[in-house]
């Protein structure tokens, strides 16, 4: 099982990503370790996502509006300066005319903050109108942000053609997941979404050389089309130490992975073990002793830990061995999960996740240790 922190000892316990100086069994999952935001209103949180800057401080970007979908939504952001005891009181941080859903958040090697989200009108019948993928910048660690910025799709259209009345809008794009810095600045933007031709989602990744400042539609690159009946969902991204480009996928039935040793040039083909239903997974790039390993989190839907779907992790080798995972929490509901990891200390994680039944964004310390026992 879990150890789990003793948050609230004394002031030596965690202080920006230092570890606690006492851990207890984590007996119930149930229970979070932090509550980091909370419904205000009618308004609630869903979809989170955490980065640590190079100073500590961890900021959490969420999805905030009135129900899971709806043509309110808006992006909010708190802050943490203590390794995530304690948050701020949240702000919005993008708020169009059209619903603001899904932000991730990455901070690039010359510091600049950098978002990425999609957008849907909710306005148009008989169906929703894609209205797009898009990033912005911030040089301020979050305090102000540019004026968005279009990441365009050849592959997927941009919701600029005309919409069949049939499923969900179609052809639309979406992104999920944060932005991959590579080792020569080059960033990579994993995007998912339905063609004219085809209903069933499947992989792209834009490239951009500017910082993220532009997204060439020449650059984008096809990742994987999806099995018969299958659909490639929300992939997650993830620069592992030796260069290789790891990238996780979500189905209608169990994960998918595939990978990249050309900077997302070119992919492997997408493969499963079939093991568990990995929705929306989250792939932490961590090193420990010298070893480089990969923390994924996701909410599972193979019942394999309860009904609904539960956050759990696990450990990931370079060489492919997959630890057995371990449950971070569940309260038994389908609306909950959709994790995001930082490493605050040595071999220690946070792992943010939302829960709509209770109406909070949430967080779980664990360790290292936890994801390698038996």
């Amino acid at each position: 099982m879990f150890r789990r922190l003793s948050l609230f000892l004394a002031v030596t316990g965690l202080l920006l990503g230092v570890a606690g100086t006492a851990s207890a069994d984590l007996g119930h999952p149930a229970d979070p370790d932090v509550v980091v935001a909370s419904a205000t209103g009618e308004r609630s949180t869903w979809f989170p996502t955490v980065e640590r800057l190079r100073d500590g401080t961890l900021l959490v970007v969420y999805y905030d509006a009135t129900s899971h979908t709806g043509p309110d939504g808006r992006l909010s952001m708190t802050r943490s300066r203590d390794g995530g005891r304690t948050w701020s009181t949240p702000t919005v941080i993008v708020d169009t005319a059209l619903d603001d859903r899904d932000p991730s958040l990455v901070q690039l090697a010359d510091g600049t903050l950098l978002m990425n989200w999609f957008q849907t009108d909710w306005s148009t019948t008989p169906l929703p109108t894609p209205g797009g993928v898009w990033t912005a910048r911030s040089t301020d660690a979050g305090r102000t942000w540019s004026a968005p910025v279009r990441a365009r799709s050849s592959v997927y259209g941009n919701g600029d053609w005309t919409i069949p009345p049939v499923g969900y809008a179609t052809p639309w794009v979406a992104t999920s997941a944060k932005i991959v810095e590579l080792g020569d600045h080059t960033l990579l933007l994993p995007l998912y979404g339905n063609t004219p031709d085809d209903a069933t989602p499947s992989i792209t990744v834009l490239r951009s050389r500017d910082g993220g400042r532009s997204w060439p539609t020449r650059l984008e690159v096809p990742v994987a089309v999806h099995p018969a009946g299958n659909g490639f969902n929300e992939p997650a991204l993830a620069l592992l130490g030796d260069g290789t480009v790891q990238l996780a996928i979500r189905t209608n039935t169990v994960g998918y992975w595939t990978s990249s040793r050309d900077g997302g040039r070119t992919w492997a083909p997408a493969t499963t073990n079939g093991e568990y239903w990995e929705h929306a997974s989250d792939l932490l790039p961590i090193r420990e002793g010298g070893r480089r390993l990969l923390l994924q989190t996701w909410g599972d839907k193979s019942n394999a830990f309860g009904p609904g779907r539960p956050t759990v992790g696990r450990v990931v080798t370079p060489d492919g061995v997959r630890h057995e995972p371990r449950l971070i929490y569940t309260r038994g509901q389908h609306d909950e999960s959709y994790p995001s990891s930082v490493q605050v200390g040595a071999g220690l994680f946070f792992t943010v996740y939302y829960d709509a039944a209770r109406k909070i964004i949430a967080g779980t310390y664990s360790r290292l240790r936890d994801y390698l026992q038996p």
